[in-house]
């Protein structure tokens, strides 16, 4: 928009130069010619801040393998009993095994994807430790749950967990050590 021109006709206006309707019609003119003519002014676009696509240097990320890893165990069987086998995300549908209803269960992956977020996110990531934190605070809880309600049922059995649970727990210590070794 030309402010000047705008400035001139509204100075125009206040000596009595103009009429209000000769003020109107060329107020619409000038705001009509620069509606038209309008560019988005991108040459104070500052995207400075957002992180760089480098393949070679998330190959190279080791937490941001490893958290990977353990998402992926979460979509893998964590508890097989017999002909019963279920992943992370079945877990919430057994009613008995966790007394929240499983809420807390969720925070291991939603944490999880937090600190994959954090590699590409630089809002994200002055929370790294915190959700890494709560990753394995997540996942021991989990654990916990799974012996308190086997201790009740006859016992514990290493064999009881599946092989995603122990992708989840590895994946997720090895990055949270990589993460605080920073």
């Amino acid at each position: 928009m030309d402010t000047e021109k705008l400035i001139k006709l509204d100075e125009l206006k206040k000596k009595g130069l103009l009429t209000e309707e000769e003020y109107e019609d060329q107020k619409a003119k000038l705001l009509s010619n620069d509606s038209v003519n309008v560019k988005p002014n991108t040459s104070n676009l500052n995207i400075s801040g957002l992180a760089k696509m480098d393949p070679g240097a998330l190959l190279k990320n080791k937490e941001l393998i490893f958290s990977v890893v353990a998402l992926i165990g979460f979509l893998l069987p964590w508890l097989s009993a017999g002909p019963f086998s279920t992943s992370g995300i079945g877990l919430s549908d057994v009613q008995k095994l966790f007394p929240d209803g499983g809420l807390i269960l969720f925070l291991f992956p939603l944490s999880l994807i937090g600190v994959i977020l954090s590699n590409f996110l630089p809002q994200v990531l002055k929370y790294k430790k915190i959700l890494i934190i709560t990753s394995i605070l997540s996942i021991c809880w989990v654990l916990f749950c799974i012996i308190g309600y086997s201790n009740y049922y006859g016992g514990f059995e290493i064999g009881l967990l599946g092989i995603g649970f122990y992708l989840s727990l590895v994946g997720t210590v090895v990055s949270a050590w990589y993460i605080i070794k920073k």
